[in-house]
Formats: structure tokens, C-alpha cells, sequence
């Protein structure tokens, strides 16, 4: 888990390249939290499987153990989480489209973390033409990367810069920062949606529109 300290940002499309599905810019503060450093690894999920805590077993072909499981649907997801939570005793729970663009950002207010353009030296992500693989740079993987493959954003994270649908973030060519507020229905599953977690949040550290 990596720290996420308080604060305020910028919600929405910062850079002027999106659609109107990223507007309007509004301020949103957001308490401390906690979130998962990786994104969940197919080995994580098979454990779930194994244990018989899960049924369903993603196979979309763009590989396994440490690649961040995938094909899996909001349902899915939470069948994963009764899961671990039980095992552990803990409570976990997805990161909300505020926390995850918070998180995303890490004090920045340029279209990436690391700057304007989008870069295979810091992200894993397709042709900027939807919705081909490409392999370029430090992005040696036409499909998906194993987790942790790219330096952390300045908050830690690794490879938090992706969209966000209603049922969990997804990388889409240069559109991989971007916040597209629309309504998924929770039980589709796709092979573009992968799953990070963060420990259950007391109603103090909600996030909450200025």
C-alpha cells in the first residue's frame, strides 16, 4: 500500500483535449487514504481461485502471473474483495473515480504525471489510434505489462495513469490519464479493465465536491 495524503485538486479534463464527458473542471478534496501500490496480478486472482473464492477465470491471452488481471467485470471485482476480506480479516474496497484521478495525478497538473505527452518510457498503452498494442522504448509489451515495469508516480504508485469507466480504469492509446464519467453497467466484462484496491475508509475521509 502506498500513502495518499489529503487534499484538493482538479477533477476533469486539465488539458483541454478530452470530450464533454470530462467537464465540467470542479474542485474536489479528497481525505488521506491508502491505496494499493500494483494493480491486482493474475497470480493474486488465481489465488482467489484456488482458495475457491472465485469462479471466474480470466484468460483474455495477453498473459499471466505478475501481468494485472484483466477481463474481469465490477461484479468480479467484488467477489474478489469479499474474498481477500475474508482471508484477512481486513476491509478493502475500490478506489471511487475521485480517489483514483486523485491518486492518478499525484500533485501534478500536467496531462501525466510526468509531464504533456503521453510516453512509452513511462506507460504501457496502445497506438494513439484505438485500439492496437505497440511495443516501443522502456514499453516492451504489446499487450499488457507485468505490474510494477515503470517508474512510480510521485506518490509511489505504479502505473496509475489510465481512464476511468463507470466499472474501473482502462487504458485506451493516449487517453490514459483521462477521466470519462460514463455509465457501465457492472456485469460486462473487458479485456481493458484491470482492478487496484485500497483498505475501506471511515465516512471521515470521503472524498467530497467543492
Amino acid at each position: 500500500m502506498i500513502e495518499i495524503p489529503a487534499g484538493e485538486f482538479q477533477m476533469g479534463d486539465l488539458s483541454g483535449a478530452g470530450t464533454d464527458a470530462e467537464l465540467p473542471i470542479h474542485s474536489v478534496a479528497i481525505g488521506a487514504f491508502r491505496l494499493s501500490k500494483h494493480e491486482i496480478s493474475f497470480r493474486a486472482w488465481h489465488a482467489c481461485v484456488d482458495a475457491e473464492g472465485c469462479t471466474h477465470q480470466p484468460d483474455p491471452g495477453l498473459g499471466r502471473d505478475e501481468k494485472p488481471v484483466v477481463n474481469v467485470s465490477w461484479d468480479d471485482a467484488h467477489t474478489f474483495i469479499n474474498w481477500l476480506n475474508r482471508e484477512t480479516g481486513r476491509r478493502f474496497r475500490l478506489p471511487s473515480e475521485a480517489e483514483w484521478e486523485y491518486a492518478a495525478r499525484a500533485g501534478t497538473g500536467t496531462a501525466y504525471p510526468w509531464g504533456e505527452r503521453a510516453s512509452h518510457e513511462y506507460a504501457n498503452y496502445g497506438t494513439d489510434d484505438c485500439c492496437d498494442g505497440l511495443a516501443l522504448g522502456r514499453d516492451q509489451w504489446v499487450n499488457t505489462s507485468p505490474v510494477g515495469s515503470f517508474p512510480a508516480n510521485p506518490w509511489g504508485g505504479f502505473t496509475i495513469c489510465m481512464a476511468m469507466s463507470g466499472s474501473g480504469p482502462r487504458t485506451v492509446g493516449t487517453e490514459i490519464t483521462k477521466a470519462l464519467r460514463r455509465t457501465v453497467r457492472p456485469g460486462p466484462r473487458r479485456k481493458v479493465i484491470a482492478v487496484r484496491l485500497l483498505p475501506a475508509a471511515d465516512p471521515s475521509m470521503s472524498s467530497r465536491k467543492l
